[in-house]
């Protein structure tokens, strides 16, 4: 079949076009088996610079340098060195295993000598890793040279293999150490990597990515598979799987994150409170959670071993010791870090995190699809698990429960015991709406975070012997009394929902036409949650700063744009008439030099304004600042003032409302990426009538 596939493709396609295709053809064909050590053998290799000779000083360095390779490549993914006068580094996907991940570099290290003799520099690309050495130091020098590889016999008209890939762009930068990102979306048969390698700081990482995806851009949305593999950095999206820890053989390591580029004035107290957690974990239940040391050189850590194993038993002290390892390889004296395992993980920080709800929490998707019924029936199952989390002792939930002859569910929720009741509620929530949200219809899910984790199969992942006998859980679907009792269980609430559904339908629709007017003004809101998770709360690394409105931060929303929120202070000079003022305005006024408001959100205390993302930020920043104000040319300012003149016009003249702007400052205009002006921030702006000459103001307003 794979014969006659090629001499189709020999005598339809171009000449040129015949190589890459080929190549993309054939490991499509190969290397999309996923059992055991994978066979490796390389895309293609680039040999470039100048020569050396057998016995010389490169030489006895180079192949020093590639010893070592082989050897670190039977305990870490990625490394970047110096052996004398040569440069190298290697790396693998963060899918693989390491013994996959030994076995390609171990391959890339023979063919690399065999394909580029004597060449003083060299890369080799293989489907799941890359070597590279070189005469001249390249480390942190962002590479984008590469080539593209595509699937040449599906086209696809969805747009989302590149809002995904758009996303992952985003994320992979800051996965460090391994700048690592991936998504699987069975039902849409999307899957997809971002990754770059070990020697690019983030901001180096995002740059590589960002151009490569916009050389994808322009040649090869329209192909259902596509590839980019740069020097530095790959990205890659397929419509079958190939991401070698989805196919039912899971690594041991599930997650890691330490996003904090500060590291540790002391790492003697990061190894006690590693070991202490180690050793007394087990003997505590499973958990356990400790500080030392003091003012700047304070520690926090904990430890959870997943609620069916034995607190004292080899699983949860080998899993806690794998996990200590990896975590002191993985974040290397980082101030912050996580390690999530197969069945347990480890946490620790410089800032106290005891009792506080971890909202960063991340998913994982299974691979095959399931059905509506069955997401159903799991789902109230999940949600009966929490409450039992709750209500438990240990904040521990486990169930199964049949679908049908053939399927069952099994999940376990359960989060650390520094939380209250109410914290453990409000973290295992959260989770299954996310997991829902981002793995809907998905058979097999995983939410982790540092406050709670949850897991859903439809096989046995747990001991079901810690099952409680006589649980709603088992009731509901383990050992069912009678089926008429079953029947009566799923499909009463399904009825009263079907009930309160309705009540609620019909009072909406009474208020909405209630408020339709108010509604009618700009029908953007956006709930307080979603803003929450897209500017990680409000984080301060999110912030962006600060104005007379209040501060203003950067958030990510669920479908990847990129947002700027500003965020009312209590101690704002403005105030609520403003802020209505500027969302009332804003949704009648479009114009290409006018800032756009995706949204806005009242709720709690809050008062939101939602924004699209501005990169190069305000005016301001590049006429006050001695460096950036060179780098404008007259043309640009041309630009510029061109188009703050359009905008005034259309306030002025053109748009069906007259407006005012009254504040308007370098500040209060912002740049895109092509440096195009776009005025903003409205809440002084008066309207004023169309036959009008003049207006006059009761107060002093502007700055």
């Amino acid at each position: 079949m794979a014969l006659l596939l090629l001499l189709l493709l020999l005598l339809l396609l171009p000449n040129k076009s015949l190589s890459l295709a080929i190549l993309f053809l054939l490991h499509v064909l190969v290397h999309h088996v996923n059992a055991g050590i994978l066979s490796f053998s390389p895309i293609t290799a680039n040999c470039t610079g100048g020569n050396y000779t057998d016995n010389s000083i490169f030489s006895t360095n180079l192949n020093s340098l590639l010893s070592t390779f082989n050897s670190k490549s039977s305990s870490s993914n990625s490394t970047y060195q110096i052996s004398g006068t040569v440069y190298g580094l290697f790396f693998c996907t963060g899918d693989l295993s390491q013994d996959n991940c030994q076995a390609c570099i171990q391959s890339a290290i023979k063919n690399i000598s065999e394909k580029c003799p004597s060449s003083k520099q060299a890369i080799i690309w293989y489907d799941y890793c890359e070597l590279r050495y070189s005469d001249t130091n390249f480390f942190g020098l962002p590479d984008t040279n590469g080539f593209s590889m595509i699937n040449p016999f599906e086209n696809t008209s969805s747009s989302e293999p590149m809002e995904v890939m758009s996303q992952l762009v985003k994320e992979a930068p800051s996965q460090v150490p391994v700048m690592f990102s991936y998504r699987a979306l069975p039902p849409e048969r999307l899957y997809a990597l971002a990754q770059c390698s070990p020697d690019l700081t983030a901001e180096g990482c995002s740059r590589c990515l960002t151009t490569i995806l916009a050389n994808i851009k322009a040649c090869c949305t329209m192909r259902k598979g596509w590839r980019y593999l740069a020097t530095s950095c790959w990205i890659r999206y397929e419509a079958t799987p190939f991401l070698q820890n989805l196919q039912g053989v899971y690594i041991e390591v599930t997650q890691s994150s330490c996003p904090y580029q500060d590291t540790l004035p002391n790492d003697l107290i990061l190894n006690n409170i590693l070991s202490d957690l180690m050793t007394n974990t087990p003997l505590k239940g499973g958990f356990y959670n400790i500080s030392e040391g003091e003012t700047m050189n304070k520690l926090y850590g904990l430890a959870l071993c997943r609620g069916d194993l034995a607190p004292q038993g080899d699983s949860c002290e080998t899993c806690l010791q794998n996990a200590r390892n990896s975590i002191l390889e993985d974040c290397t004296n980082k101030t912050q870090a996580i390690e999530w395992y197969e069945s347990c993980f480890i946490k620790y920080s410089n800032q106290s995190f005891f009792g506080v709800v971890d909202t960063d929490g991340r998913t994982m998707c299974g691979t095959e699809q399931s059905n509506q019924i069955a997401a159903n029936i799991t789902t109230g199952m999940v949600q009966g698990l929490i409450l039992d989390a709750v209500n438990s002792p240990t904040f521990l939930g486990v169930g199964k429960i049949a679908i049908n002859s053939s399927l069952e569910s099994y999940a376990l929720v359960q989060c650390t015991r520094d939380l209250s009741r109410e914290g453990c509620g409000d973290c295992l929530q959260r989770g299954m709406n996310i997991s829902l949200q981002n793995c809907a219809l998905t058979q097999g899910w995983r939410y982790l975070s540092g406050s709670c984790t949850l897991r859903y199969e439809a096989f046995p992942f747990f001991d079901t012997s810690v099952i409680p006998e006589g649980t709603p859980t088992q009731e509901f679907g383990v050992r069912k009394k009678s089926s008429n009792v079953s029947v009566l269980v799923i499909v009463m609430p399904i009825v009263g929902f079907i009930l309160l559904a309705t009540c609620l339908s019909c009072l909406c629709c009474r208020l909405r036409r209630k408020h339709a007017s108010k509604r009618a003004q700009f029908d953007k809101y956006m709930p307080l949650s979603s803003i929450q998770t897209a500017t990680n709360n409000f984080a301060d690394q999110n912030k962006l700063g600060e104005g007379g409105f209040g501060p203003v931060y950067k958030g990510v929303l669920q479908n990847g744009t990129e947002i700027a929120v500003k965020r009312l202070s209590t101690a704002s000079k403005q105030g609520a008439t403003e802020f209505e003022n500027e969302v009332k305005l804003i949704a009648k006024l479009q114009h290409r030099n006018l800032v756009r408001m995706l949204g806005w959100c009242v709720e709690k205390e809050e008062k939101l304004l939602v924004y699209e993302y501005l990169p190069k930020k305000g005016l301001d920043a590049l006429l006050f600042d001695s460096e950036k104000r060179v780098q404008l040319d007259w043309n640009q300012r041309l630009q510029i003032i061109g188009g703050i003149a359009r905008g005034l016009v259309y306030l002025h003249e053109d748009s069906l409302l007259k407006v005012i702007h009254r504040d308007l400052k370098a500040s209060n205009v912002l740049l895109d990426n092509k440096l195009t002006p776009k005025i903003s921030d409205f809440g002084m702006a008066k309207i004023y009538g169309g036959d009008e000459i003049e207006a006059n103001s009761s107060r002093v307003v502007g700055t």
